[in-house]
């Protein structure tokens, strides 16, 4: 087994391009167990543009539960893309639990004139035989600054057999540029996913003009087998600046069977002119 457990890893700054590590396990055994717990992530920071993980679990049966990832930064210049994850596994782990972290304050600011940069809070795009719980974190103040346009996820997911995603409090993301999005949950693909009793609030992407996608998703299922929305509640207020920007409390795109029940989904979010 490998315990990672009560460290401090803070005001690191990673000055040209490439990528910056946190924390990351790179154990490719998929029976080992990894417990990685207590940790604080915060004050790091990338000069120019690339990849920063704050937690990259791997392969191993992973448990991240009570980490705080806030406050890091990438600032960008040219026309490069960047992508900031808070807590991010691509490897094929067959057991994942992601409870109770609190990831907060990611930005992406700068000159960079890119389209394509990205912000996962959390984002699992792992194995399909996984089983996965991410329940009971805090997810907010995600932002996109720089000169380009950026798509920003709180929870991202992707594959897997049973994915229970309940509980989560996503709230205050904000992305400028014209070719921005924003996403509470984003559903990509999976078998089984139980998303129940989340909250989802305050999300803009005020000056998005994409007629072909929308600004704002508080819930985006874009494939899946069964896919079960249950009981969660989304607020949206936002305010565009152009008579393009449109937003979904829920946006359902794909999947095979969807059941959507007793959930309270609110949008007052107007567009500009």
């Amino acid at each position: 087994y490998t315990n990672i457990n009560y460290n401090i890893v803070s005001n690191n700054s990673l000055a040209g391009t490439g990528s910056w590590y946190g924390i990351y396990n790179s154990n490719s055994t998929a029976t080992t167990i990894a417990n990685i717990n207590y940790n604080q992530i915060y004050s790091n920071s990338k000069t120019a543009s690339g990849y920063m993980y704050c937690l990259r679990p791997n392969t191993a049966q992973t448990t991240a539960n009570y980490n705080e990832i806030h406050d890091n930064t990438i600032t960008t210049s040219g026309s490069s893309s960047s992508t900031l994850y808070g807590l991010h596994n691509y490897g094929s782990p067959t057991v994942e639990n992601y409870n109770n972290n609190q990831i907060y304050n990611l930005n992406i600011n700068g000159s960079s004139s890119s389209i394509s940069s990205t912000i996962y809070a959390l984002d699992t795009y792992t194995t399909s035989s996984s089983i996965k719980t991410i329940n009971k974190n805090q997810i907010y103040n995600l932002q996109y600054t720089a000169s380009g346009s950026a798509t920003i996820y709180g929870i991202y997911h992707s594959s897997g057999t049973t994915i229970n995603i309940g509980q989560n409090l996503i709230h205050n993301f904000w992305a400028t540029g014209v070719s921005s999005s924003v996403n509470g949950i984003y559903i990509s693909s999976g078998t089984t996913h139980n998303i129940s009793n989340n909250m989802i609030w305050a999300l803009n992407a005020d000056g998005s003009n994409s007629s072909v996608t929308n600004s704002v998703n508080g819930i985006r299922i874009a494939g899946g087998t069964t896919n079960n929305v249950h009981f969660n509640t989304v607020y949206l207020n936002g305010t565009g600046t152009n008579n393009y920007y449109s937003t979904a409390a829920l946006y359902i795109s794909g999947g095979t069977t969807n059941e959507i029940r007793n959930n309270i989904f609110k949008n007052v979010s107007t567009p500009g002119v």
